[in-house]
């Protein structure tokens, strides 16, 4: 339908179709039989939300891949969800907080989404060759309908091929084989372009957001793609200084920590709980630290200043019960935290 024009009234959204493998991520009209597409689309709120439902239908020839399935092809990546304004990333921080895969349409809730610009990416995988009219991505309030915004529609071709000829395998992940600190040392490093540098053991994963300034660490590459962690996961999300210096009255460590822990419960949709600061020793320093639990999982917030002053945000989680015996080398990976701004 790509006569179909966008409208905004309070919402606005936008749908891009690309090659899974494509590094570029360059719009696609078009895609063979058994080609993975990843589907991207950007929502922004101009103001505070509640209770949106979006929906993205699919082309009639296609399928999304729902990776919740055991049975289904598991071909490229986990849906995902960044914020492009640095609230939410991590494990559990999603913002939409149930995901949908229907025969006909991918469909997203949230009962709060805050004022800014979302992405939620998902793989689509074409099965039946032939040209297809796409219904527009719409979005509404749901208690309040005429708050309300649609994308463009779009026609998108599947031409004919076979899936077995274009579907690479997904590749094995590599696991950590133990996170025990008495076995464990940290013999890999990881520089991110924010100038961020960390060590890590070897198997466990690093990736970077350079739209967020945020760095993961993980036990294993599937313990970066879940929403909450499962048993033997584990890892770290390290906010750099830029990201920091947008918190408001973050003077000291401890008033920096306090400004994100507040950000979060006035943002976010109660899931997360955070008990009392506290003192936490950090390599060879005290540390204003919090407990946190959201889910399976459960960890520790701290601030570290790296040995030129700059300050990062951490947070160091593992799977509900399991966090003793990791934490030791949580604190050793964040002990060995440098900062060189870029």
């Amino acid at each position: 339908m790509p006569e179909v024009e966008a409208a905004n009234r309070g919402i606005i959204i936008d749908r891009k179709y690309s090659l899974l493998n494509d590094p570029d991520g360059a719009p696609v009209t078009s895609a063979e039989v058994g080609q993975p597409v990843q589907v991207t689309l950007t929502i922004i709120a101009p103001s505070n939300l509640h209770y949106v439902v979006v929906e993205d239908p699919l082309p009639a020839g296609a399928d999304a891949v729902n990776p919740n399935l055991q049975t289904s092809s598991q071909v490229g990546t986990q849906p995902s969800l960044s914020r492009e304004r640095p609230l939410s990333r991590g494990w559990g921080w999603w913002w939409f907080s149930n995901t949908e895969f229907r025969d006909e349409k991918v469909v997203l809730y949230a009962t709060y989404l805050a004022r800014g610009t979302y992405q939620f990416e998902y793989v689509m995988y074409p099965g039946l060759a032939g040209e297809y009219n796409v219904i527009p991505p719409t979005g509404q309030e749901f208690y309040f309908p005429e708050v309300y915004g649609r994308g463009d529609g779009s026609l998108f071709t599947i031409t004919g091929g076979s899936a077995s000829e274009t579907v690479d395998p997904p590749a094995e992940e590599p696991v950590a084989e133990s996170t025990d600190s008495a076995e464990t040392t940290l013999s890999e490093s990881f520089t991110a372009e924010s100038g961020i540098s960390v060590t890590h053991p070897a198997g466990w994963v690093a990736s970077e957001d350079t739209t967020q300034g945020v760095l993961q660490i993980a036990s294993s590459a599937d313990a970066l793609t879940r929403d909450t962690f499962i048993a033997g996961d584990a890892g770290l999300i390290i906010y750099d200084p830029a990201f920091l210096a947008l918190l408001p009255d973050a003077d000291t460590p401890q008033a920096l920590l306090e400004s994100f822990v507040q950000l979060v419960q006035e943002n976010g949709d109660g899931e997360m709980g955070f008990g009392d600061i506290y003192e936490l020793s950090v390599g060879e320093k005290d540390v204003p630290a919090v407990d946190f639990g959201q889910g399976d999982t459960e960890g520790i917030a701290f601030v570290v200043e790296t040995a030129n002053g700059d300050r990062v945000l951490v947070f160091a989680a593992a799977f509900e019960g399991e966090r003793d015996e990791v934490q030791p080398l949580l604190l050793d990976i964040a002990a060995s935290i440098s900062y060189t701004a870029p």
